[in-house]
This record gives C-alpha cells, structure tokens and sequence, in this order.
C-alpha cells in the first residue's frame, strides 16, 4: 500500500512489515511464501537495515523461548477454538 500511493516507508515501520512477512513465512521457507513475499522482505529489511539471517534467528529464538512459562500459558499462547456443527475443536501450535 505504501507502494501504490507512493509512499516512502519509514525505516521502523519497514522493520515491523519485515518482522510480519519473516514470521509468516518463516524467513521465506514456508510453503506458503511468495515471491512476492520474499522480495517485499528483503527491500524491507534493507530499508529498515536488518541483517534478514540474524534478525530472524533471534525473533524465532525469542517466540520459541519456553523458559519460566507454565504449562498453560505454554498450550495456550497460540490456540483457537473452532465451531464444526455443533462440535467445538481447538488447534494450537508450539515451536521450542
């Protein structure tokens, strides 16, 4: 969007776009990631002047810190409810 208005992006804004796109892909090895999506990460990690490689492995390293957390907060810190029919499910998800 900051493209199609031709905006220019702010080097901290730029690292929290990067941020998103790098959690979402996986630093570009999901296999849901786009070209699209790796070349918006990288133009955006040298506008916000990130190293991509250690900036993503300290963010992953920091969300799959488990340390001093309970038992609960761990299952639920990434859990959604889902209704199928009148049968209510939940999927949750940890990286460690």
């Amino acid at each position: 969007m900051y493209r199609e208005a031709n905006l220019e992006i702010e080097p901290k804004i730029a690292g929290l776009l990067c941020s998103a796109i790098v959690s979402d892909t996986l630093l570009f090895r999901s296999p849901t990631c786009t070209p699209v999506d790796e070349a918006a990460g990288r133009e955006l990690a040298g506008l916000a002047g990130l190293d991509l490689e250690s900036y993503a492995m300290e963010m992953f390293g920091a969300g799959s810190n488990l340390k001093d957390k309970a038992d609960e907060e761990i299952f639920y810190q990434d859990f959604k409810r889902f209704m199928a029919g009148k049968v209510q499910i939940g999927v949750g998800q940890i990286t460690s």
